[in-house]
């Protein structure tokens, strides 16, 4: 009303509101996010966020939450429905759903499936020719490369035994120590009884070396991560299992240690420059980050709810 104070964030609420119900009514033949300028996936994000804040109770955060090929991009900003693999980029593309929808055209060479290319002008993908009924049909963007889909670890059901066993980080150690598993039963591939790279979870406990703890493995890609590690609730470990797969050569192993507590819910201040780098490349390039074939995936070792939590790399 005129002379009254407008409550912007409640206006601009009621608009985006506005929007998902009349992309709800039009259904399929709606023509998608991005004619209204919102295909960011962090714009929908910030809706829900203020959907949730409201107490919303239309039914529009649940359907902005629905993901149906399970690809953790939920529908309302998925460009690549029913894709083959959970590794996809922010809007929800696979390698091959992304490099096929290039053609045949320069762009091919060029298109940075993740945006996560240091080289200017090097993409994920490429133009080959297709051979069908002895005849070669027009070149056809795709992968340079095979992306494996990333396979969540198992991990025994019952408890294990860990020991932690510090290294000086002085020495550029490639991990803040070492984590001793004895009691894993057989048949879990790369878990076993065996030593791993560790790293601390929280800021706020602490954690004994040279102790035989008894503790329960969660892998970091569980879909049910948070049921099973409560204490987990705020861990960006898809940037954290980016940091451990991009750890620069030569730096300290407490800087980057530094670097992954920033993103836990308590974070840290820093000012070290090797440490700020690591974060800055993972605030860049990690979000949404899935491990593949021959890199490490972090498994949270949890002790109790007193004892430091921490995590341990393991290569699938």
């Amino acid at each position: 009303m005129f002379g009254e104070r407008v409550n912007c964030k409640r206006g601009k609420l009621l608009f985006l509101m506005a929007i998902l119900i009349l992309f709800v009514r039009l259904g399929s033949s709606f023509p998608g996010w991005d004619a209204f300028g919102i295909s960011d996936p962090t714009t929908i994000n910030n809706t829900i966020s203020l959907l949730q804040q409201e107490n919303d109770s239309s039914g529009l955060i649940e359907f902005l939450l629905n993901d149906d090929d399970l690809d953790r991009v939920p529908n309302s900003i998925d460009f690549c429905p029913n894709s083959r693999f959970r590794n996809v980029d922010r809007y929800g593309c696979d390698l091959n759903q992304f490099c096929s929808a290039l053609g045949c055209s320069r762009d091919c060479f060029r298109a940075d499936w993740k945006n996560d290319s240091k080289i200017r002008n090097r993409g994920d993908c490429t133009l080959v020719l297709v051979e069908k009924e002895g005849k070669i049909q027009q070149p056809e963007c795709a992968p340079l490369i095979c992306i494996d889909d990333p396979k969540n670890i198992t991990v025994p059901n019952s408890s294990v035994n860990a020991e932690l066993i510090f290294t000086p980080s002085i020495n550029h150690s490639p991990s803040n120590f070492l984590v001793k598993l004895d009691n894993v039963p057989s048949g879990f591939g790369p878990i076993n009884n065996s030593v791993y790279g560790g790293w601390c979870v929280e800021l706020s406990k602490s954690i004994l070396s040279m102790i035989n703890y008894n503790a329960t493995l969660i892998s970091s890609l569980d879909p049910d991560l948070l049921t099973k590690c409560p204490l987990c609730a705020g861990v960006q470990f898809d940037k954290i299992n980016y940091i451990i797969n991009h750890k620069p050569a030569g730096v300290p192993a407490s800087d980057v240690q530094i670097a992954i507590w920033h993103f836990t819910p308590l974070g840290i201040d820093t000012q070290d420059p090797d440490a700020l780098a690591i974060i800055a490349e993972a605030e860049a390039f990690g979000d949404g980050f899935l491990p593949t074939k021959g890199q490490f995936v972090a498994v949270v070792v949890k002790i109790n709810n007193f004892t430091q939590l921490i995590f341990i790399e393991v290569d699938p």
